[in-house]
């Protein structure tokens, strides 16, 4: 049978992981040379903690899949070991022997073709204590779309870009009040963002239905008072600069999702302090992000898909702590909620999706 060369383009690692199990290999009766190149770039924020630029991502392991179509089952694989992860990100590359009638490929990073089944709440980068998960960091489940094996002369070449299977949400900013136009009454001194919950998502991947935890109105399995520690963050006086200049968020990985209506929950509670009104003095409060936009006067977001990172930065809430009943005021947030997932206060947030590196959310409501 006639043999051909083919090079293994360079893979944008998102976040490259290990694999802990070795998957069973088909061994190859005929093949043909093939070189593989790997590279890896930083990703920058991480959950309430330092920068993720500041962890180096590695690749241990990963599994190559190989097809004689793209729309069959795979036929064959191939784990790659440490070593083989090292060579391939080398500037030569690893030289691997795939079966001659090898037409597509495919790679999965961190077993992630045995997703199914697995808890959302493992995926978190903070453990319920507060602590660093390293294992997030190492567990992350990547994919690569099947990808044809390209001829130009005697080389044959495919170019694989594992993605991220989860979508992750970002939150971070400090919310400054700005004077209620025209006549500058100002009506809020201060607005201290001291929680962000991650509320309504999957727990499992294939989930069909989801977890929504509510103060009032929800059966005792998902009454608020339940909804687990990791899907939570407080913004201390310690890291809260951090929080509001971007150095620090609060962070959550979720499993992709579809509908305007099913995405995830943001939610802010605040202690503010009202100068005018009706009720002056210091508070607590909550207001709910739960629609999403690519751009303003555009539809809203129908999915949250996984390989991208919402990014919200609350700052740009600024000028909407304002007076609500002056019609010139424009849009507002009424932070006076007392209990979570209340309808009073939903808002809308403007994002710009990109692959799995930080991006810009703008809120609005």
């Amino acid at each position: 049978m006639k043999r051909r060369t083919a090079i293994l383009g360079a893979c944008a690692f998102m976040m490259l992981v290990s694999c802990n199990k070795k998957p069973n290999e088909t061994a190859p009766v005929e093949t043909k040379a093939v070189s593989l190149k790997l590279t890896s770039p930083q990703i920058q924020t991480r959950a309430v903690e330092n920068p993720i630029g500041e962890v180096s991502p590695t690749v241990t392991s990963a599994t190559l899949y190989y097809y004689e179509a793209a729309d069959i089952k795979p036929f064959a694989n191939r784990f790659l070991s440490p070593d083989d992860i090292a060579k391939a990100r080398s500037a030569d590359g690893l030289s691997l022997q795939v079966p001659s009638n090898t037409l597509f490929i495919s790679m999965a990073g961190n077993d992630a073709v045995n997703e199914k089944g697995k808890n959302i709440l493992s995926y978190q980068s903070m453990n319920a204590d507060g602590s660093d998960a390293k294992a997030f960091k190492e567990t992350i489940p990547l994919l690569s779309p099947v990808a044809p094996i390209t001829t130009s002369g005697a080389q044959s070449k495919v170019t694989l870009t594992p993605q991220a299977q989860l979508a992750r949400i970002e939150v971070f900013g400090k919310i400054d009040p700005k004077p209620t136009d025209p006549d500058q009454t100002q009506n809020y001194e201060y607005v201290k963002v001291l929680n962000v919950y991650c509320n309504n998502y999957k727990l499992e991947n294939e989930a069909s239905t989801l977890q929504l935890y509510k103060k009032q109105g929800a059966t005792e399995a998902f009454a608020w008072e339940k909804l687990p520690a990791v899907m939570q963050d407080a913004v201390s006086d310690d890291n809260r600069d951090a929080f509001g200049n971007r150095q620090k968020c609060a962070a959550y990985q979720v499993f992709p999702m579809t509908g305007v209506t099913s995405l995830p929950h943001i939610i802010i509670q605040v202690e503010y302090k009202s100068i005018e009104g009706k009720n002056p003095g210091v508070h607590t409060g909550y207001f709910t992000i739960n629609r999403y936009k690519t751009a303003t006067g555009s539809d809203f977001m129908e999915s949250m898909q996984g390989g991208y990172i919402y990014k919200l930065d609350l700052s740009a809430l600024s000028d909407k702590f304002r007076n609500s009943t002056d019609p010139n005021t424009g849009e507002v947030v009424d932070p006076t909620d007392t209990d979570p997932e209340m309808d009073k206060t939903d808002l809308t947030v403007l994002i710009e999706p990109v692959a799995w590196v930080p991006q810009e959310i703008i809120p609005g409501i």
